[in-house]
């Protein structure tokens, strides 16, 4: 059930509230323009956000994989796009950029009425083994300490809020992979870091570690032995997010790095990875499970 009370009581003030960074405020015609909202899916990069839009719009809708799709409003920091039903929008890198985007994206499915749409992050992870292309779901949200907490400093005072998402969303998610046959879906954890160099103990960044080789070892088996699939940098303040009204939320992850091979070195190998994306099809397929095909 939807946690209203953790609502900002400001946003019900008759006010024009300006989503800045979309170039969209309560003075439009916003009920008519995102009518009927029932997904909104999240995406690391705007290019993320145009390709997912296109499998949309071809697997769900039938209509030419080739056709120019074009974000709505403004775009210089996100990109944003409406297939029926779904927005699709991207949220960029790192958990500022993702806190921008949540509080004005949840802004308008508040002022449209649409705060029961069902709600996806999609992202890109390092493992320490999994194959590259590997898509996860994730089940659960840690932070730097294994814990399921994210701690947040807001006047200069410590506050403390939940990563735990009980949602539908993801046990359909969970309940939808193991009958997926395109390819294999991983369950499990997500350890979420400030950083991509020093936290998830790697020996590549510009500052010499202050760790050696074996402690790496000991934290790698810290990581297999609660499950943990991956790592990244915005999950735990989208799931902390989440909880905290309690929406029908879920995390998707897709390995464009591991431990052995690095395709951030390789801008041919990230783009053909990012081409061949299984997490898109995954998502894809699971809307077309949801909604019916509209061929």
């Amino acid at each position: 059930m939807f946690n209203f009370n953790n609502i900002n009581k400001n946003l019900s003030n008759n006010d024009i509230n300006i989503l800045y960074h979309f170039g969209i405020d309560t003075s439009m015609n916003l009920k008519e323009i995102f009518n009927n909202i029932t997904h909104v899916i999240f995406t690391r990069s705007k290019g993320g956000a145009r390709e997912l839009t296109h499998s949309l719009f071809q697997t769900v809708y039938n209509i030419d994989q080739n056709i120019l799709c074009l974000p709505l409003f403004k775009t210089e920091r996100f990109h944003l796009y409406k297939v029926n039903s779904i927005i699709v929008v991207s949220y960029g890198y790192g958990a500022p950029s993702m806190l921008i985007c949540l509080n004005e994206i949840f802004k308008l499915l508040f002022y449209i009425n649409m705060l029961n749409a069902k709600i996806i992050m999609l992202g890109d992870c390092n493992s320490i083994d999994l194959p590259l292309g590997t898509v996860i779901v994730n089940n659960k949200f840690l932070n730097n300490r294994f814990e399921e907490k994210m701690d947040f400093i807001e006047c200069g005072n410590n506050y403390t809020y939940s990563t735990i998402l009980n949602s539908q969303l993801m046990v359909e998610l969970i309940d939808f992979s193991n009958s997926y046959k395109d390819s294999k879906v991983e369950i499990g954890a997500l350890l979420s870091t400030f950083d991509f160099f020093e936290e998830q103990g790697r020996l590549d960044g510009f500052l010499c570690p202050d760790y050696s080789q074996d402690q790496i070892n000991d934290f790698f088996k810290l990581v297999k032995n609660q499950n943990i699939k991956c790592f990244d940098t915005v999950s735990l303040e989208f799931a902390a997010f989440c909880n905290h009204i309690n929406l029908n939320a879920c995390v998707i992850n897709y390995v464009v790095n591991n431990h052995k091979h690095d395709v951030h070195h390789d801008q041919e190998d990230y783009n053909n990875l990012i081409s061949k994306n299984a997490m898109f099809k995954f998502v894809t397929k699971y809307i077309e499970s949801t909604l019916g095909s509209k061929k």
